[in-house]
Parts: structure tokens; C-alpha cells; sequence
């Protein structure tokens, strides 16, 4: 085999086409279950059986939707074994409408629930902005579903939101905690 590499990540990103889901919860429920059906039409895309187990990195309200996509009674829970939220208000910032506030019930109310018997493969990342991020607090970001929760370093005197901070490290990030999770995983055999 000429690869170097034992290990192989494909990437695909979700776009919600710039809507407000944190300021009106009207559209949280669409964008679930639209990333439901693109997490299924990837997974169509691959033969191999250990391809149906993927990570879910989702940046502020996309890492809501992801842990969204488990209530629904219609996914496989078992294809997606890692869920990193960067920046994701697992507390609402703003309530503005009731949708936002059952959504965000029900999300809690699932995991809290679900979190130790069907949801206990799932390991979740919660890594927040750091007390810079002016956009989505530090304590919004803590959740109790997460088994390793942090917080960006403030380590520079820059007001930079955690959003803009995402778009620059975004493929860093997800390599380091992918390279991470694995070397964790593979040293506890």
C-alpha cells in the first residue's frame, strides 16, 4: 500500500444558508432534520460498514442541531459515535420566541434522560470561546452531556468572537481533537 496514512477523514459541511436559528427557533426543527437526511445521503455514499460511524462537529447553533438529530425517533443513534461543539449555546443566549425555548427543553430533557443507557457510546467535546467571546459566553457553552468541556484560553488582548476565531482554525482543530480521540481510544486498549 503507497499510503502513509492509516487513517482517512472525509469532510462535509452543512450550510444553513445564513439563517437567524439563534434569534428565532421557528427554523431549529427544519434545519434537524434537514442534516438528518444529508448525514443519510453521506452514509449512502460509503460500502463499508465502519464508515457509518461518524463525528459531528457543529459551530454555535450547529452544535445544537446535532445533538437535535438524536430525539429524532428515525436516526441511528449508533452512526454517529463523536459530537464536538465549538462555541454552541447549550443555554440559549436570548429567548425570543417559544420555539426556541421547547427546542431547547426537549434537547435537554432527551440527553438527560437518554444520556447513560442508549446514549452512552457518544462522547462529546464542549469547547467554548473563553471569556473573550463577546457573542456566546463561556458558562452558555458548558453542558452536562459532555464528558470533556473547555474553554478557548484568553491569551490575547483582541476582541475576536469565537465565530471568527472557528472560521480561521476550523480544520486545525477538528485534526487535533480527531488525532486526540483516537490516540485516547487506542492507548486504553
Amino acid at each position: 500500500d503507497q499510503n502513509q496514512y492509516k487513517l482517512h477523514f472525509d469532510y462535509f459541511a452543512v450550510d444553513f444558508n445564513e439563517e437567524f436559528s439563534a434569534i428565532y427557533g421557528g427554523v431549529l426543527e427544519d434545519q434537524t432534520l434537514f442534516v438528518s437526511h444529508c448525514v443519510e445521503h453521506i452514509l449512502k455514499l460509503y460500502q463499508s460498514p465502519s464508515a457509518n460511524q461518524k463525528f459531528m462537529l457543529g459551530h454555535s447553533i450547529g452544535g445544537l442541531i446535532a445533538k437535535a438529530l438524536f430525539t429524532d425517533p428515525e436516526f441511528d443513534p449508533y452512526k454517529v459515535h463523536t459530537i464536538i461543539t465549538l462555541a454552541t449555546p447549550h443555554t440559549p443566549v436570548i429567548v425570543m420566541d417559544r420555539y426556541t425555548r421547547e427546542f431547547y427543553s426537549k434537547i435537554d430533557a432527551f440527553w438527560e434522560d437518554q444520556r447513560k443507557t442508549n446514549l452512552s457510546h457518544v462522547t462529546m467535546y464542549s469547547i467554548g470561546g473563553g471569556s473573550r467571546d463577546i457573542q456566546v459566553r463561556s458558562g452558555l457553552t458548558t453542558s452536562a452531556s459532555a464528558d470533556c468541556a473547555s474553554a478557548a484560553p484568553a491569551g490575547t488582548s483582541a476582541r475576536v468572537s469565537a465565530a471568527s476565531l472557528a472560521a480561521v482554525y476550523m480544520c486545525e482543530l477538528l485534526m487535533l481533537m480527531i488525532a486526540t480521540h483516537y490516540a485516547l481510544r487506542w492507548s486504553a486498549c
